[in-house]
């Protein structure tokens, strides 16, 4: 579990890190459909790490779901 809790919060900050990525390659030039493509990507695989991890944890942590 602990081993689980870190690895999501490991892959979090490298997700945050990647939008901040994405974010300065748009100041240094990137044209706006690449950035385009590029946000909407981070924001798929961000959308699938939320998803698998609500998912793994509810398990868990029933005492907050209702």
């Amino acid at each position: 579990m602990r081993t689980t809790k870190l690895f999501a919060r490991f892959i979090t900050f490298f997700l945050l890190l990647l939008f901040g990525m994405a974010i300065g390659a748009k100041s240094g030039g990137l044209d706006t459909f690449r950035f385009t493509l590029l946000i909407l990507v981070l924001s798929g695989l961000s959308f699938l790490h939320i998803k698998t991890m609500r998912k793994k944890f509810a398990r868990f942590n029933t005492s907050t779901l209702g």
